[in-house]
């Protein structure tokens, strides 16, 4: 009886002690809102993952930097609350909108007088890493949108020259809409030297047209080499175009020329 008795309080004890997942959950259930504490352990985890810098419209976007925020701030025995990651996003927008209107003192609710201070600080670390980052993308899309203008602005005057709709001085005037970094023009005094000094020209310093069509490519080729890594499929694919655009612009002189 003894035995039978022993055993049954063994089970009770074990019934009474929470696992591991039942300890979380408990320690999750201490509250339903938001406090000071909380904050500032979720700020510290999107300082650490940075989710501004993540890629736009892929896998490992936006919303999977949250989700691996969430399971940071899980991990953390400061954490009260049991959030999934879309709710640790739209908890960390409105800390930057309010603190960008300066209305995080009436957000103090609970917490010390420290918790509010680490979680200013945070605040001001992030919003100056995210107006950077946000610069940062700003001039690197200017850059990439006047290199797609110049490519494109370069095709229309290679078939202008084929055509020979355009003489020496209009070129001149698309020197500026085709240079890419000053390629174009380097490229060019470059080919003007060499004809200046080629024995038995009998057109020295003059460019022809087919010539001028090499040193746009050529420019513009040199061009898209400076891109970055992740730029290679685009690169590819305009250095395609661009060899097209020459090739029948060649056809197209060849085709005059008979």
């Amino acid at each position: 009886c003894s035995m039978i008795q022993d055993a049954m309080e063994d089970a009770f004890i074990n019934e009474s002690v929470p696992s591991s997942a039942e300890k979380k959950q408990l320690r999750h259930a201490i509250r339903k809102k938001f406090a000071a504490v909380d904050d500032v352990v979720l700020l510290r985890a999107v300082n650490a993952f940075r989710p501004w810098r993540a890629p736009v419209g892929t896998s490992n976007g936006i919303m999977k930097v949250f989700e691996d925020i969430a399971f940071q701030c899980g991990a953390d025995p400061d954490f009260g609350v049991d959030k999934p990651g879309v709710a640790l996003r739209t908890r960390f927008g409105t800390l930057m909108k309010e603190f960008k209107r300066d209305q995080c003192r009436s957000m103090r609710k609970s917490g010390t007088v420290e918790q509010y201070e680490e979680r200013d600080r945070l605040l001001v670390d992030i919003t100056t890493q995210v107006d950077d980052w946000n610069t940062k993308v700003t001039a690197d899309n200017k850059v990439k949108e006047a290199k797609q203008l110049a490519i494109e602005n370069s095709g229309d005057l290679m078939r202008r020259i084929a055509m020979n709709e355009i003489d020496e001085d209009d070129t001149n005037t698309e020197d500026d809409d085709i240079s890419t970094d000053g390629k174009y023009t380097q490229a060019r005094q470059k080919l003007g030297k060499k004809r200046l000094t080629r024995p038995g020209s009998a057109q020295k310093g003059k460019i022809t047209k087919r010539e001028r069509l090499a040193v746009v490519m050529d420019a513009l080729t040199e061009s898209l080499k400076s891109a970055s890594g992740k730029d290679n499929s685009k690169y590819e694919y305009k250095t395609q175009r661009l060899a097209f655009e020459k090739e029948q612009a060649n056809l197209q002189l060849k085709h005059k020329a008979e």
